[in-house]
């Protein structure tokens, strides 16, 4: 892989593989000429890409002459129609790969009038592994090129993948207690209920931080806490802490985003006139809007999907869900203090922050005893 994101390659270090003779390896392949609609090369293209992802990721460059896997001109490919290209190579992988892959980036560089290089940058999937839909196989790549996993090593690809998915089921139950002991990053009221939503990637337990905190603090103070418009920041051990106050008063809500490309955002929700209320046309909105906020952010630091999205109350026992008077429900009263809704998965950065969230707002209506309607925001309107 060409050591700088992708945005920021050029002419120059395309010109820099061919004169330091940059070989092929596991993150870097070179081709001559840009894949037909035929089976065959339809298939050694996806094999490639299907074996980056389920490895650690890589470069696949287009329009580069090679011999012996190093690189010798660069003579590149017809760019007359880029559209066209990046639409016919994003359809086959989704056709023809499975599970479909989270994205890839591509990026044309001009190398003279009508042709360039094509580099298609191949994120390391956390949905690993994949394979092809055409023969079945799942393929992983070293050195010498792509090849077939055997069962000892599919195995493993399922196992390490599982293991991940549960210690981040264990960090969001440690986060929760800390939570619910008022261990917060801001300090808030205590004795009042939280409403807690996690956006967690499946990268974050790999041992890496994957946000330079100190040089995205211009991006990192764009993200509000839930429901605020005004609102504080500061660095802290964990990342960077955006939060609605002066930070000497309590605060109604915060979302802490931790180098690891974690976030936490948590909301008190204090009495309405007196009474201990839940109002889903408030906090439905907020987290949907929050959701595509979280995800454009991610997109932008290049924290791969896929994402666990977690949505829990916390010291809840007494509260009552309001609806409007127009829906002519009783306001049940929750019969436990914390409600701990299932994870829903966020695979690629094209999925609909709605469609992701009202499974579970529909499941934390049941754990009040009601069925939420599916256009029930739509008939607040």
């Amino acid at each position: 892989m060409i050591a700088s994101p992708l945005e920021s390659i050029t002419l120059a270090d395309l010109q820099s593989l061919k004169n330091n003779a940059v070989p092929e390896g596991k993150t870097l392949e070179y081709k001559r000429d840009i894949p037909s609609d035929a089976p065959e090369d339809k298939k050694k293209m996806l094999r490639a890409i299907c074996s980056l992802a389920n490895t650690a990721g890589g470069d696949l460059i287009y329009g580069v002459e090679a011999r012996d896997g190093i690189p010798v001109d660069l003579p590149g490919i017809d760019n007359s129609n880029e559209d066209a290209l990046r639409l016919r190579l994003e359809n086959s992988s989704r056709d023809g790969i499975q599970p479909r892959l989270p994205h890839f980036h591509l990026k044309f560089i001009p190398v003279s009038e009508g042709r360039a290089v094509l580099i298609v940058r191949v994120p390391k999937s956390w949905s690993a592994p994949h394979r092809l839909g055409q023969d079945g196989h799942f393929y992983g790549r070293n050195s010498a090129g792509s090849y077939q996993y055997d069962v000892g090593e599919l195995r493993q690809s399922f196992t390490l993948t599982e293991s991940i998915a549960e210690r981040i089921r264990a960090f969001r139950a440690s986060r929760l207690a800390q939570i619910g002991g008022d261990e917060t990053p801001v300090k808030m009221d205590k004795g009042i209920a939280k409403l807690v939503f996690h956006v967690v990637p499946l990268s974050a337990f790999t041992g890496h931080d994957a946000i330079d905190i100190d040089t995205s603090q211009d991006i990192l103070r764009r993200l509000p806490p839930l429901g605020a418009s005004g609102y504080s920041f500061r660095l802290n051990l964990d990342g960077h802490v955006n939060y609605t106050g002066d930070g000497v008063n309590p605060a109604r809500a915060y979302v802490q985003v931790f180098r690891s490309g974690i976030i936490e955002a948590v909301e008190g929700i204090a009495p309405w006139e007196n009474e201990l209320t839940i109002w889903p046309a408030h906090f439905e909105p907020s987290l949907v809007k929050a959701l595509s906020l979280y995800l454009q952010f991610l997109y932008g630091m290049e924290v791969e999907p896929p994402f666990f999205i977690f949505l829990s109350l916390i010291g809840v026992s007494g509260y009552r869900f309001r609806l409007p008077q127009r829906y002519f429900l009783h306001n049940p009263v929750s019969d436990r203090d914390s409600i701990i809704l299932p994870e829903a998965v966020v695979s690629n950065f094209e999925t609909l922050s709605q469609e992701t969230l009202i499974p579970l707002f529909k499941m934390l209506w049941n754990s009040f005893g009601l069925s939420r309607e599916q256009n029930f925001l739509e008939n607040l309107r």
